[in-house]
């Protein structure tokens, strides 16, 4: 019998010890990997704070306020790790006495930028010249729940999807289905989220006080719809409507009060629409963007619908120049791997970078970026170069670096593989945010009615 009882903990122990190695093989393959590809086995699902902007906005603050909300109630069915909604719940949003996002200031921010009005206006398959009439849909709330969406950033004229949750309080835009469509605190454009359970991501970010991934919330896309079923909340297929009636409007809880009330448009005063305006149904746009799916792949830009999107007029985008360093044409045989990117010095942003062109190396020198969100390269090639200020950053340029090179792409040019980088200190902030967001001329709000001024931002939500 002593025997016996041995052997079955020899085996017990055994079976542990080869449990615990086949853990620390599988951590040490997904290292490797990371480490090899700089890619991640599973993507990312970021955490945004209610008045977090976070790296690569499309535009500074539009947020007119970030409130204190209360815990939105109603219809709710599980759903792939979170908790689905839809979005015409009654409460789902909140709103008080003003507006929480100033459209007629995104509207001049993505004028007086054609690159980011251009990447803005593709996410949703509009036009630049589009943009104030389709804003002029939207309807500026407050999240009452921790929400899921596709959210994109923006670099060197792309919009870049990703997945982010956006904390309870945050002031957005929403469309006429109840869908957001735009983060106020950044300008980010947003779409549903991706299709892909809760589980298939990475939490990044720091958690805020209340945070749980399975009550996130989730907004229904057109597809599905959530109902009872006897005495079960649950989520049921909907088939997309040839026809769609005009949605409900939009019941939002009045902050003051604790009561429902009917939520308010941008209100923006517009001239005649432009000639060719096509703006989206938002019962028929409310789905779920095929390359979300992706998670956050750095290399995606977006793709609103899987479908292809109006063009925009080549007389409406601005004349970039393009790198003269591009090649005219494609090349009939495979080029060379480029060579690893050599870094040195220190620092959080480039000073000095060469790459070739042919056989010949060419060296630039980054002036200080002074407030701009570009500047100009000086080349010894004496070939005009322009680049965002960010692109040159840390964080840019390790998301940038792939297999150890590092591509930068001039704004209106194609990549370069960088060969050599030095670093050095910024003598500037990376994103020098503008004082105020630019008012309407109706407009007579004391300064510290905004969120731009640093002294009177509020402070996060818990």
């Amino acid at each position: 019998m002593t025997v016996r009882r041995n052997r079955r903990r020899i085996t017990w122990l055994l079976a542990a010890i080869i449990a615990i190695l086949a853990v620390i093989v599988g951590l040490g393959a997904v290292a490797l990997y990371s480490k090899k590809t700089g890619e991640q086995l599973l993507p990312s699902l970021t955490l945004r704070s209610a008045a977090e902007v976070g790296p690569d906005p499309f535009t500074p603050s539009v947020a007119l306020a970030v409130e204190s909300t209360p815990a939105a109630g109603g219809q709710s069915a599980a759903f792939e790790g979170a908790r689905m909604v839809n979005g015409s719940l009654p409460g789902l949003y909140a709103a008080g006495a003003t507006a929480s996002c100033n459209a007629g200031a995104l509207r001049d921010y993505l004028e007086r930028d054609p690159g980011a009005g251009d990447a803005w206006a593709s996410v949703f398959g509009i036009r630049r010249i589009d943009i104030p009439w389709y804003l002029n849909t939207l309807y500026p709330v407050v999240l009452t729940r921790d929400t899921w969406v596709t959210n994109h950033t923006y670099r060197s004229g792309t919009a870049y999807p990703l997945q982010s949750v956006l904390q309870t309080g945050t002031p957005v835009f929403v469309d006429a289905a109840g869908v957001p469509r735009v983060v106020c605190s950044c300008g980010n454009p947003l779409l549903p989220p991706s299709s892909a359970p809760a589980g298939g991501y990475r939490i990044v970010g720091t958690p805020w006080n209340g945070f749980a991934a399975p009550r996130t919330t989730r907004v229904a896309t057109g597809g599905v719809h959530v109902t009872t079923v006897g005495s079960t909340v649950t989520v049921v297929n909907r088939p997309a409507p040839t026809d769609p009636a005009p949605p409900a409007p939009i019941q939002v809880v009045d902050l003051a009060s604790g009561a429902l009330r009917e939520a308010l448009a941008s209100g923006l005063v517009l001239p005649p629409p432009p000639e060719g305006l096509t703006l989206p149904d938002p019962m028929l746009a409310n789905r779920t963007p095929a390359r979300a799916d992706l998670g956050d792949d750095p290399e995606a830009p977006a793709d609103p619908s899987g479908t292809d999107r109006p063009d925009v007029s080549p007389t409406d985008r601005p004349d970039v120049p393009g790198d003269p360093s591009a090649p005219s044409s494609p090349s009939s045989s495979e080029p060379p791997a480029p060579a690893r990117t050599e870094f040195t010095g220190t620092g959080d942003i480039i000073d000095t970078l060469e790459f070739r062109i042919d056989d010949t190396t060419v060296t630039c020198t980054v002036p200080d970026a002074d407030d701009s969100a570009t500047v100009a390269l000086t080349c010894s090639d004496e070939v005009d170069r322009e680049v965002a200020v960010a692109d040159l950053g840390t964080s840019a340029v390790e998301s940038d670096t792939a297999d150890g090179v590092w591509s930068l792409t001039p704004i209106g040019g194609t990549a370069i593989a960088v060969t050599a980088a030095t670093w050095r200190t910024r003598t500037v902030p990376e994103s020098t945010p503008e004082t105020s967001p630019p008012t309407e001329p109706e407009s007579s709000e004391p300064v510290e009615s905004t969120p731009e001024s640093p002294v009177e931002s509020p402070t996060e939500t818990s």
